[in-house]
């Protein structure tokens, strides 16, 4: 292979996804969408009974801590998925960003940062939270799933930063 070709061939721009860079568009699309379809049947199916068994500061709680932050998060995935797929200008920078946002929620979920803090905000005086104690598998199962975010976040930040494919794509 002469100098011509192999210049050539390391300067190929790609005009569309392909590859490792197709399965991350879709994991960041889908999984957007399948938490969104979660979150909903979750609220729906919690949001009387939080309401109706433990008041209003609770159900508040609830919407504060998971509804909101979970369903702009999944918004995010789903807008640097697509800025990907259609290889728009500062789709790597928004999917990093996203990634960085996704991190700082799921650490904070895994080190138990927001109940914490919302338990001072309601229940200055309550010594196990804000939550009753019978909340507590919920917001396990919680920190699994965060320690799988945070996996995921990490493999694919280091794919985004390392990737031929996603230079010559993406500039």
């Amino acid at each position: 292979m002469n100098n011509e070709q192999l210049n050539s061939s390391v300067e190929t721009k790609y005009q569309k996804v392909g590859g490792w860079l197709l399965l991350l568009c879709i994991m960041l699309t889908v999984m957007s969408m399948w938490d969104l379809a979660n979150l909903e049947i979750y609220f729906l199916n919690l949001d009387r009974y939080f309401f109706d068994t433990y008041g209003m500061k609770i159900w508040v709680g609830i919407i504060l801590l998971y509804v909101l932050p979970r369903f702009s998060l999944s918004l995010f995935s789903f807008f640097a998925g697509i800025s990907l797929w259609r290889i728009k200008p500062k789709a790597v920078k928004y999917t990093l960003i996203y990634f960085w946002t996704a991190s700082i929620y799921a650490t904070a979920t895994i080190l138990d940062l927001w109940n914490k803090i919302w338990g001072q905000i309601l229940y200055p005086d309550a010594r196990w939270g804000w939550y009753p104690k019978d909340f507590e598998p919920i917001w396990a199962s919680g920190r699994i799933g965060s320690l799988g975010l945070l996996i995921f976040v990490t493999i694919w930040s280091f794919y985004l930063g390392k990737s031929k494919r996603v230079k010559n794509t993406f500039g």
